[in-house]
């Protein structure tokens, strides 16, 4: 809906025409505080091109993170705006010039209610949270060993009693004969 569009700040990374690095330097930031943001190469392209743009809130309702999502079908290289071939692409938050660090996305809704349901996508969370049930992702299939010691501190603390996982609904993997 557009309320949850409004409310998620969900966007649109345009093809590169230098709008976003311009509308920052407008705002007063350099280079290097662009540059920390994780959203650019170290040469101060936009990492995304052509791509729609899902921003992690932090509990005042202010990006901390982002993830992208390739306008192909499939990921691959079928994503001809960017250098990206992947399907979803994270922010440059492993590089020595980013200073973000992925959270637990939908973490803030944990308070909303007594049960949580995790789900695997960003999407799925953020229409299971406009439905008003509380829903965190790890964006990935799984969660990762900091992420997982986050989820249980944040389950312990918000008294959360019931849990509901829903994967997407991929055929498994064969078994492997071992």
């Amino acid at each position: 809906s557009s309320d949850t569009i409004s409310k998620f700040k969900l966007g649109w990374a345009a093809p590169d025409n230098g709008e976003l690095q311009h509308h920052l330097a407008e705002g007063g930031y350099s280079e290097e505080e662009m540059l920390a943001t994780g959203l650019f190469t170290e040469d101060l392209r936009p990492l995304w091109n052509g791509r729609y743009v899902f921003p992690y809130l932090n509990s005042e309702g202010e990006p901390t993170y982002a993830i992208s999502r390739s306008t192909g079908g499939g990921g691959g290289d079928d994503h001809p705006e960017d250098f990206m071939s992947a399907k979803y692409a994270k922010i440059a938050h492993s590089k020595d010039y980013s200073c973000v660090s992925e959270p637990i996305f939908g973490h803030n809704s944990i308070s909303q209610s007594d049960s949580l349901i995790i789900t695997e996508g960003i999407a799925d969370a953020i229409t299971i949270q406009q439905e008003g049930h509380a829903c965190v992702s790890p964006v990935t299939t799984s969660f990762s060993q900091s992420g997982r010691t986050e989820l249980l501190a944040l389950l312990k603390s918000e008294e959360i009693s019931r849990v509901f996982v829903i994967q997407d609904a991929e055929y498994p993997l064969k078994e492997a004969n071992i």
